[in-house]
């Protein structure tokens, strides 16, 4: 389970680096676009890279940027490496959660 995962609520495990272009440019504020279409019922999990190479490694991340969506027990359910945009991470959190997400805009019915 990864660090500050708080079982009961789905999460974004999101693997970045200060030196990644793109995690700035791109995945961040995919990830506010999320945040704010989700608010509390999504977790959004940061994790540095070079600070914690053995859970990047443990996780099996080999490009950055990496974003997991994890189901409310902590397990991985997708991954993406690479740039993932909003719409794309909230349709992945829809489809997994179909059912358990009452409250989670953007999960469907």
């Amino acid at each position: 389970m990864p660090p500050g995962f708080r079982p009961g609520r789905p999460a974004i495990l999101y693997f970045t680096t200060p030196e990644c272009v793109p995690c700035k440019t791109l995945q961040g504020p995919a990830l506010r676009r999320v945040r704010e279409q989700a608010g509390e019922a999504l977790q959004i999990i940061e994790i540095n890279a070079y600070e914690h190479p053995q859970l990047a490694d443990q996780w099996g991340v080999f490009s950055i940027p990496t974003t997991f969506i994890l189901d409310v027990k902590g397990y991985p359910r997708f991954v993406n490496r690479g740039v993932a945009h909003a719409e794309q991470l909230l349709a992945q959190i829809a489809q997994v959660y179909q059912g358990q997400a009452e409250g989670l805009p953007g999960a469907a019915p």
